[in-house]
């Protein structure tokens, strides 16, 4: 394994790069074997790393502002099972149609073409739980994460939504799986085995065992489980 580069050493090595990406954390000597034997990043470590360099430049006087610390979101955790992973809306219109329509109806009446927003997912569920109308949903009481966490499907089961801000975006895995969205979020939807993923630009697979899912920001970098999406 390559020596592992710490402190400021690590600082200017990612202010070189502009930001520390899935690529740079390989680079830098943190990584790990995945079950193909593929490299991976240790990001989580490499979090550590970075945090801990900031607090010591910080201490020894370096001004470091807060915006240059690194930030991360433990979502929490799914069950095994087959899954669709990235843009949240085509994976959401291939698992589960009739929840979009639902969601559609639901905005009274529907804005412009029919697009839907992860706001509108959870004002959707606002109504489920509490039996609110839509004009008395007010986000900034809403129980629920307006940028990420859970919501419930049709069939009851939990799906994960992430809100990135971004337009439109590309995206890879470490299984070599291409992505691109284009609503501002992605997300993690549970399908039957038997249903089989036909949109080449998300994509499907079983995961075997329970996972955590984590979003490091500012590394562009959506861990779940054993599968990774960054940003390219």
């Amino acid at each position: 394994m390559s020596k592992k580069i710490k402190g400021n050493d690590l600082l200017q090595k990612i202010e070189d790069n502009v930001i520390a990406d899935y690529e740079l954390i390989k680079k830098c000597g943190y990584y790990l074997n995945d079950d193909d034997g593929k490299k991976v990043p240790n990001i989580e470590e490499f979090f550590e790393e970075h945090t801990k360099a900031l607090n010591n430049a910080s201490n020894n006087g370096k001004e470091v502002p807060f915006y240059d610390f690194p930030s991360k979101e433990i979502i929490g955790l799914l069950p095994k099972g087959k899954y669709l992973f990235g843009d949240l809306f085509k994976c959401l219109s291939k698992a589960d149609p009739s929840f979009l329509k639902k969601v559609n109806q639901f905005k009274n009446p529907p804005e412009g073409d029919d697009v839907l927003y992860i706001s509108d997912l959870i004002n959707y569920q606002e109504k489920e739980v509490d039996e609110k109308f839509y004009f008395d949903i007010d986000q900034e009481t809403s129980e629920y994460n307006q940028e990420f966490g859970f919501l419930e499907s049709t069939n009851g089961s939990k799906f994960l939504y992430l809100f990135i801000g971004i337009d439109e975006s590309e995206y890879e895995d470490n299984k070599g799986g291409y992505y691109f969205q284009q609503s501002m979020s992605l997300g993690c939807v549970q399908i039957p085995e038997t249903l089989n993923n036909t949109n080449s630009e998300i994509q499907s697979y079983e995961l075997k065992e329970d996972f955590l899912c984590t979003y490091y920001s500012s590394y562009e970098i959506l861990q779940l489980g054993n599968l990774y999406i960054f940003s390219t």
